[in-house]
C-alpha cells in the first residue's frame, strides 16, 4: 500500500509488469496519491498469460515486498525503457537493495506463488480481465485513463463516503456502505480482500486454478478433493474471548486499540512465518497493537502438543515468547521448527530456566487443560487450520500478505470509533458470532 492506510478513498490497481499501459498509468496513480492525503493506492498482481515473463516479474516484486522493497522495485520498473523482462526485474531488485540470500529463498517459497494466484482470482471475481484495471472505492476504470478521470472518480468516492458518514455509520460499516455505493458487486469483494484477505468466489475462468490451490494454511484433515473457494460474511465480528491473566499477551492491554488473536501450531511452518511478521508489526505499532496466542496443535503434528506444553511451562517462568521464538528458529540444515525432546530441554537451558520446575510444570494437567480449552474455542468458532487469526474479532485465514495485514491493522487502529483497552475489545466482540453457520 502507498499512502495513508486510513484514507477514506482507496485505489486498487490490477497490473502486469510487462504491460506498457500499466507502466504508463503508474506515474499518474503515484502522483494522485502523493498530492492527496485522503487517497491511498494498493497494487494487485494480474500477470496476463500472453506475457511470458509476467508471472516471474510478479514473483520478483512480491519477494522484494517481503523486504519492504516493493515500491523501490516498482519505481525502477516505471523508469525502464523498452521491454520488461525477468532479468531486468531481477536487476531492479538488486538495485533496490534486497538481501540476495533471503530474496533467493523467498522466490522458491510456494506461498509467494499462492499470493499472486490469489490476486488473480480476486481480479477474475471483479471482472478485471485486462490490465490495467483500477477501482476507486469499488468503482472500475479500465485502461490507462487520464488523471482527470481518476480525480472525478475520487470525488464521487469521497461524496459516497461523506453521505455514509453523515447517515451515522462508522468504522467498517461506513467503509462497506461507501464501497457498495461505488459498486454493489466489486466494492464488497475488494473491501473483503483488503480487510480480511478472504478468498472471494471464483468464476468459471479460474475454476481450473481453484481446483488445485497452493495451500497457505494447514488443515485438520486433507480433503480428497480440494474445496471450492468461498467467501465468508462481510467484515463479520466473532466473539473471541481474551483473558490477559491466562493467555499469553504481547503488547499493552491497557492501551492497545487492535487485538490480534492467532490460533497457532508450533509445528506448522506457516505459523512460524506469520509469527515473525506479528512480532514485527507489534513492535512497529507504537502500542496500538497487542498479540494474543491461542494454542492449536494439530493432531497430525506429533511433536506439537509437547512443544505447546513446554512453552506454557516456560511461560510460568516469564519466558513464553522467547521460548516460542527459539522453537520457531530454523536450523541451517532443516526447514522445520526445532521441537524434538532434546531441543525442548535445550531451549529451556538457553533461557536459564529452572529445569526442575520446567519439568514439573510440563507434566501439570492444568497446562494440558489450557491447551484443550483453546482447541475447544477454535472448534466452536469453526477454525480448522493454522494459522487462523482474528483482528478485533474479524477473521483472517492463513499467513497473509504483510501489506494487507498492515492495511487491516491501520484501518482498525485509526477508525474514529476505536477505543483503547481490554474493556473496549470486550465491548466490540460482546455481540459477535460464537459459532459458524450450520452446513446444509
Amino acid at each position: 500500500m502507498l499512502g495513508n492506510p486510513a484514507a477514506p478513498v482507496t485505489m486498487v490497481v490490477f497490473s502486469d509488469f510487462q504491460c506498457p499501459f500499466c507502466r504508463g498509468l503508474a506515474t499518474t496513480l503515484r502522483d494522485l496519491v502523493q498530492s492527496n492525503p485522503n487517497v491511498n493506492l494498493v497494487f494487485a498482481h494480474r500477470p496476463l498469460p500472453m506475457h511470458p515473463d509476467a508471472d516471474a516479474a510478479a514473483l520478483i516484486a512480491a519477494a522484494a515486498h517481503r523486504q519492504g522493497k516493493f515500491w523501490a522495485v516498482h519505481d525502477l520498473w516505471m523508469e525502464m525503457g523498452g521491454a520488461v523482462t525477468r532479468d531486468r526485474m531481477l536487476a531492479a531488485s538488486k538495485e533496490a537493495g534486497v538481501d540476495p540470500g533471503q530474496f533467493g529463498v523467498d522466490l522458491q517459497d510456494p506461498a509467494l506463488s499462492h499470493e499472486v494466484e490469489h490476486q488473480k482470482r480476486v481480479a477474475d471475481a471483479v471482472n478485471a480481465d485486462g490490465t490495467p484495471t483500477s477501482f476507486v472505492n469499488g468503482e472500475a476504470l479500465s485502461g490507462n485513463q487520464p488523471a482527470g478521470r481518476f480525480l472525478a472518480a475520487i470525488e464521487r468516492a469521497t461524496q459516497n463516503y461523506e453521505r455514509a458518514r453523515l447517515s451515522g455509520l462508522r468504522g467498517e460499516a461506513l467503509r462497506l456502505a461507501a464501497w457498495t455505493a461505488g459498486s454493489a458487486d466489486a466494492g464488497p469483494k475488494l473491501l473483503r480482500y483488503l480487510r480480511q484477505g478472504v478468498h472471494v468466489p471464483a468464476t468459471a475462468a479460474t475454476a481450473e486454478r481453484v481446483a488445485a490451490p497452493v495451500a497457505n494454511d494447514e488443515r485438520v484433515a486433507a480433503p480428497a478433493k480440494a474445496p471450492a473457494v468461498v467467501a465468508t460474511a462481510d467484515l463479520e465480528v466473532w466473539k473471541v474471548p481474551v483473558d490477559p491473566k491466562r493467555d499469553a499477551v504481547l503488547g499493552d492491554s491497557k492501551n492497545a486499540v487492535v487485538t490480534w488473536v492467532i490460533f497457532s501450531d508450533i509445528e506448522c511452518p506457516y505459523c512460524q512465518r506469520l509469527h515473525q511478521v506479528a512480532l514485527d508489526l507489534v513492535a512497529q505499532s507504537g502500542g496500538l497493537l497487542r498479540l494474543v496466542w491461542k494454542h492449536m496443535p494439530l493432531p497430525f503434528h506429533g511433536r506439537a502438543q509437547p512443544a505447546h506444553l513446554a512453552a506454557l511451562a516456560a511461560g510460568r517462568q516469564g519466558a513464553f515468547w522467547p521460548y516460542i521464538q527459539r522453537c520457531f528458529a530454523i536450523a541451517e540444515d532443516d526447514d522445520a521448527p526445532r521441537i524434538d525432546e532434546a531441543a525442548l530441554v535445550k531451549h529451556a537451558q538457553a533461557l536459564n530456566l529452572d529445569l526442575a520446575r520446567f519439568a514439573r510444570d510440563r507434566a501439570n494437567k492444568a497446562l494440558l487443560k489450557q491447551v484443550q480449552a483453546d482447541m475447544a474455542l477454535a472448534k466452536r468458532l469453526g477454525v480448522e487450520g493454522t494459522p487462523t487469526s482474528f483482528l478485533n474479532g474479524r477473521l483472517v485465514k492463513g499467513a497473509q500478505n504483510v501489506g494487507l495485514l498492515q492495511a487491516q491493522i491501520a484501518a482498525l487502529a485509526h477508525d474514529p470509533a476505536a477505543r483503547p483497552g481490554h474493556a473496549a475489545y470486550n465491548a466490540q466482540i460482546a455481540r459477535g458470532r460464537v459459532s459458524p453457520a450450520p452446513t446444509r
